[in-house]
């Protein structure tokens, strides 16, 4: 229904039940400009990093929520240009610079308190 009358369809973890080819497909249905006429938009959040690919999603369309002390911020890939050493191309593999940080919105979070007691033993 949302295809037909141009709706804007919003997901919370849309890929929390659904296999990620089927992801795929449903995002293409939504980048059809012959099937989506009315120019409906998806709009999903995942922690699954797969999406993070140029032949799925363009620059603007993938977003980034990062968590800092007085609350959190937001910003897509498009916000970083396109020049320079914080640039991102179009044709650069998103997945391999997002787990090498260079976008950001990734914590290290130590655990080893959960494996240690208070007297340093595991």
């Amino acid at each position: 229904m949302q295809l037909r009358s141009g709706y804007t369809l919003i997901v919370d973890e849309l890929d929390a039940s659904i296999h990620p080819m089927a992801i795929m497909n449903i995002i293409n249905i939504f980048h059809n400009d012959e099937i989506n006429k009315k120019g409906a938009q998806l709009i999903f959040n995942t922690h699954n990093p797969i999406f993070l690919n140029n032949s799925v999603l363009r620059r603007d369309e993938i977003k980034f929520v990062e968590k800092e002390e007085n609350g959190s911020i937001h910003y897509s890939l498009a916000d970083f240009g396109t020049n320079g050493n914080k640039g991102v191309r179009n044709t650069e593999d998103y997945l391999k610079n997002y787990f090498i940080n260079k976008y950001g919105a990734i914590k290290d979070i130590d655990f080893s308190d959960i494996f240690i007691d208070e007297k340093g033993k595991e």
